[in-house]
């Protein structure tokens, strides 16, 4: 959840208000023990020189900005030792101007129930976009191959 926050944060704040941010979840089709989570972004985007860096600590792509917009400087740093640490990765998708796509690629956990506490998640999320507190936010939860949910 931390590094679904940090990413979700990151993608609110140097997003415009008025654009998307999206989340989607889908099993990974080249290997179905891994899923992808990933946060897409119509932000200012992120520079190939910066996104070799941009998961070190304390690490900012633009020190003006970060002073307006806040942070540390160590949310995407967290994101990457969070993913290693449940044996999974985080790509990084970006072009300047047109926004980032952050996908956590993960182990698949399986149990019976998890169907549910996403969809919890997800509720809450909207009930917040709704109330006016969160962002225009889309969520796109995709079936697994031959499995249906009730």
């Amino acid at each position: 959840a931390t590094a679904v926050r940090n990413l979700l944060d990151n993608a609110i704040r140097y997003s415009d208000p008025r654009t998307r941010v999206s989340v989607g979840v889908s099993v990974d089709p080249s290997d179905s023990d891994l899923v992808r989570i990933a946060v897409v972004d119509q932000g200012i985007g992120i520079s190939k020189e910066d996104q070799e860096r941009v998961f070190e600590r304390f690490f900012r792509v633009d020190k003006a900005r970060s002073r307006v917009t806040g942070g540390t400087g160590l949310g995407l740093s967290i994101v990457k030792h969070v993913a290693a640490d449940h044996g999974g990765t985080v790509e990084l998708w970006s072009t300047p101007g047109r926004g980032s796509t952050f996908t956590l690629v993960l182990p698949r956990l399986r149990v019976d129930d998890g169907a549910a506490t996403i969809a919890d998640l997800l509720t809450a999320a909207r009930s917040e976009q709704e109330e006016g507190q969160g962002p225009a936010t889309t969520f796109a939860l995709l079936p697994e191959k031959g499995r249906t949910h009730s």
